[in-house]
This record gives structure tokens, sequence and C-alpha cells, in this order.
């Protein structure tokens, strides 16, 4: 089941003026190639969540442009239901 709530317009005009800030993925191929093998991992891990978060609050803010609301889907499954 998907449940969809609404995201308060000010969250979304806050996502708008201080957009999230994710770390530097502007290293150069040399110079991650010089990293232990462990850091180029974790340098993929988050560089891989930061673009889901990026992505995620500019679906919020192209809904709000276009609407003047934005909505949130969350899917809930069985096990997140109460029995």
């Amino acid at each position: 089941m998907v449940l969809k709530s609404r995201v308060p317009n000010k969250l979304v005009q806050l996502m708008m003026v201080s957009p999230y800030k994710c770390i530097d993925h502007d290293l150069f191929e040399e110079e991650l190639a010089k990293c232990s093998e462990a850091y180029r991992r974790m340098h993929t891990l988050r560089k891989f969540i930061d673009e889901k978060i990026i992505s995620y609050e500019q679906t919020l803010i192209d809904q709000y442009l276009k609407q003047g609301y934005a909505k949130d889907k969350t899917e809930v499954t069985g096990d997140n239901e109460e029995k």
C-alpha cells in the first residue's frame, strides 16, 4: 500500500533556498585511486545516497512549483502494519 502525505510548504521552500549539500564528489580519478579500497567503496556509496536525496528534494520542489504543494509517497508493507 502507498500512503501519500502533504509536505509542508515551508519545508519545500527551505529546500529551495538551502538545498541538500552533499560531500565533495569532485575527486579526480587519480586522487581517488590513491585512497584505500574501503574509502573508495564508502565514497561510491555516499555519492549514490547523496544523488538519491538530491533527486528526492528536486521532485518535491518540482511538484511544489507546478501545483503549489508537494506530496510525499511512502510504501507500507505488511511488516509495517499493526496486527
